[in-house]
C-alpha cells in the first residue's frame, strides 16, 4: 500500500524537476530531462506492478482489486497532470539573471509512452474486473 499513498509526492517531485531544469546547467537539456522523466515513469510502472502483483489479480475479491487499479490510475493521471503544470510555467523555474529560460521542447509521448501503454493495460484490466 506504499505506492498508493505517494499522491503527497509526486508534486513536490515534479517540481523539483522544474528546479532542476531552471537552475542547473548539465540538466537544462531535453535528453537529459527525458532520461530522468523516463526512469520516473519505468519506477512509478514497477512500483503499481508490485502493488497490483499481477499473479493474483483474478485471485482476490474484485472490489478489493477495483480499489488498487483505480488508485494507481488516478496516481498516474495526477503525475501527468503535475507534469502538464510545470512544463506550462518551467520559464518561471530560472531565477538566475545569466540563464536564459528554456522551455521543454520534447513531446510528452517521447517520455510517457511506456506510462500511457501500462495505463491502458490497467483500464483494459478495471473493465474485466468491473
Amino acid at each position: 500500500s506504499e505506492f498508493l499513498e505517494t499522491r503527497p509526492f509526486i508534486k513536490p517531485l515534479v517540481h523539483c524537476l522544474g528546479l532542476l531544469w531552471g537552475n542547473s546547467q548539465y540538466y537544462c537539456t531535453s535528453a537529459r530531462m527525458v532520461t530522468l522523466l523516463k526512469e520516473i515513469a519505468n519506477q512509478i510502472i514497477i512500483a503499481a506492478s508490485t502493488q497490483l502483483d499481477p499473479g493474483s489479480i483474478f485471485q482476490v475479491e474484485p472490489e478489493d482489486m477495483l480499489i488498487k487499479v483505480d488508485k494507481c490510475i488516478n496516481l498516474i493521471e495526477f503525475f501527468h497532470s503535475c507534469f502538464h503544470a510545470v512544463r506550462e510555467n518551467v520559464a518561471s523555474y530560472f531565477r538566475k539573471a545569466e540563464l536564459q529560460p528554456k522551455p521543454w521542447t520534447f513531446h510528452p509521448r517521447t517520455v510517457f509512452q511506456h506510462l500511457m501503454d501500462f495505463t491502458e493495460r490497467l483500464r483494459l484490466v478495471r473493465s474485466i474486473i468491473a
